[in-house]
């Protein structure tokens, strides 16, 4: 793409061929809590945050930190009820379950996968996310009774979006581990110098040496992004290729604001010179 080839980038800064991640201070703190939470010998945790905060990019830092030989550490996404929860677990933990597998037959496969890796001795983490899109609730509850025990312990982490059952859902995780360690964590946004951080990070990676944004175009970018993680990428990535379009040396604030136009509905465009003080 010509646009990478302006701004001499080995590849697309926000949606690259692997994954990478950026340890910005709301980030980190978020791996560093899930990390500890399973060390300290907690069962549960839940991560609560709307779309595009970074949850997946936490869950999966953490799991790589995470897993190694004594551990099993897996992320599941896209279940949208019990059997599907189940069999995409027991799949990842190594038990194939049938297509099409009955609410029973996928638990017990699950179950019999755990006991599997208690056998061995092996710890076992999983990360459920966008667990707002179960519509049966209650089978998250149920991987409370998975076996567990002080040489081969179980840790569930939740994730989703800020919707009621699922947030009535933990409540009723952490009474059941009133007496243990249920940790819960809320990414907030970027603040204006984590937004600069993020993008020198993200351009770095690519091969960049130095920004492309101008500083104020930087505080335009936060402002109209609200400092959420994923409209920081796709705007940044959109005024970076129409500043390759137009022949632009560094992108500056007029550009950035003219593409927040375009996506209106998505940014709330804000007039920055009516709200200085965002910047």
């Amino acid at each position: 793409m010509r646009w990478l080839i302006d701004w001499n980038l080995a590849f697309d800064p926000f949606h690259p061929p692997r994954r990478i991640y950026i340890p910005t201070p709301v980030h980190e703190e978020g791996v560093q809590r899930i990390a500890h939470a399973f060390a300290s010998g907690g069962f549960w945790g839940a991560m609560i945050a709307p779309s595009g905060y970074g949850k997946t990019a936490i869950v999966d830092e953490a799991i790589a930190r995470i897993k190694g030989p004594k551990t099993s550490a897996v992320r599941v996404d896209g279940a949208i009820d019990g059997p599907s929860l189940y069999a995409q677990i027991a799949g990842s933990l190594g038990r194939r379950v049938p297509p099409g597998a009955s609410l029973a037959v996928a638990w017990r496969s699950l179950r019999e996968a755990r006991r599997i890796r208690g056998a061995m001795k092996m710890n076992v983490f999983i990360a459920v996310d966008n667990v707002h899109m179960i519509c049966d609730p209650e089978s998250l509850l149920r991987l409370a009774a998975l076996e567990s025990s002080p040489a081969s312990r179980t840790f569930i982490l939740t994730c989703g979006r800020p919707q009621g059952d699922f947030e009535i859902l933990t409540d009723n995780m952490y009474l059941l581990e009133i007496e243990r360690s249920g940790t819960r964590i809320r990414p907030r946004r970027l603040s204006r110098d984590e937004t600069d951080a993020y993008l020198n990070a993200k351009l770095a990676a690519a091969g960049a040496a130095e920004s492309r944004f101008s500083p104020r175009a930087v505080s335009r970018i936060h402002v109209h992004s609200k400092g959420i993680p994923r409209s920081i990428d796709r705007l940044a990535k959109r005024s970076l290729i129409v500043a390759s379009e137009q022949g632009a040396e560094i992108v500056g604030p007029p550009l950035v604001d003219s593409i927040a136009l375009e996506f209106d509905t998505d940014f709330n465009y804000i007039n920055v010179e009516e709200n200085a003080g965002l910047i």
